[in-house]
């Protein structure tokens, strides 16, 4: 249990982290549509009134600013979905230790064949199988790898 406990307590400090990250991309959102606005103004004033520069260099520095506020608006994006990523993959540790693991929706179910000598014999894979449980891959790489050392594994015993 002192593992399921470790698990729901970084729950918490990352669901914490992504509440914060939200919240600030909600502002910088609204920085982004703030600044859009100015911009147009200041475009508009500057086509308008041709020998005013004042216009035309708060325009060009708006619009710098402006693509400071997007590339780190990005990476508050970024950094929330690498934060949403933790919680899902400490909730799922935290699922198959309370023997939950049943309910998650990859059972590997299309790797299923037949003609393998052990694969659907011992439930390697499908519904409540091996890889339901122990699957933690998040790319299609990851996954094939997993279902290779799974379903068609090259030990030796020097290895």
């Amino acid at each position: 249990m002192v593992w399921q406990e470790r698990f729901e307590n970084e729950i918490k400090i990352h669901s914490t982290r992504l509440c914060a990250i939200e919240r600030r991309s909600v502002r910088v959102g609204y920085g982004k549509l703030a600044l859009a606005a100015l911009f147009v103004v200041c475009l508009y004033f500057t086509v308008t009134r041709w020998g005013d520069v004042y216009y035309t260099l708060s325009a060009g520095a708006l619009f710098l600013l402006q693509v400071g506020v997007w590339v780190y608006h990005n990476r508050l994006v970024e950094e929330a979905a690498g934060e949403k990523s933790l919680v899902e993959v400490y909730r799922r540790h935290v699922q198959r230790m309370t023997g939950e693991w049943t309910g998650f929706t990859d059972q590997g179910e299309e790797l299923v064949d037949a003609a393998h000598p052990y694969g659907s014999d011992l439930d390697i894979v499908g519904a409540k199988s091996l890889f339901q449980y122990l699957n933690v891959t998040h790319t299609w790489h990851g996954r094939q790898a997993f279902e290779q050392d799974l379903l068609h594994a090259v030990y030796t015993p020097e290895a």
